[in-house]
């Protein structure tokens, strides 16, 4: 199956993820974008977006600091992790649009 959007759940911005705390700061001397594509949290939640996986919604969580083709590889490594690619080219531009109506 192919991982769908979902409709856009509301966002708070104000509202933090527990695990987007960052670990030990004088540890982490990578650059954020390579902390994201690994799958670390860069920064504060700022846009959920629900994807449709074999029936099943996940949250695509793309943090602050962090950009569409960072978030969507992260998710696809995750929830996809047989077919990412694959995952990438369908996710990614609406995930792009997504994020733009959000801004």
């Amino acid at each position: 199956d192919e991982p769908a959007v979902a409709e856009p759940v509301a966002e708070d911005p104000v509202a933090s993820e527990p695990e987007a705390a960052a670990p030990a700061m004088e540890e982490n001397t990578h650059k954020a974008s390579e902390s994201s594509l690994r799958g670390g949290a860069v920064g504060a939640v700022s846009h959920r977006i629900p994807i449709t996986i074999e029936e099943e919604t996940k949250e695509l969580l793309v943090h602050e600091g962090q950009n569409a083709e960072e978030a969507v590889v992260v998710f696809c490594r995750e929830n996809v992790p047989d077919d990412v690619s694959s995952c990438i080219r369908q996710l990614l531009t609406t995930v792009i649009e997504k994020m733009e109506e959000g801004a």
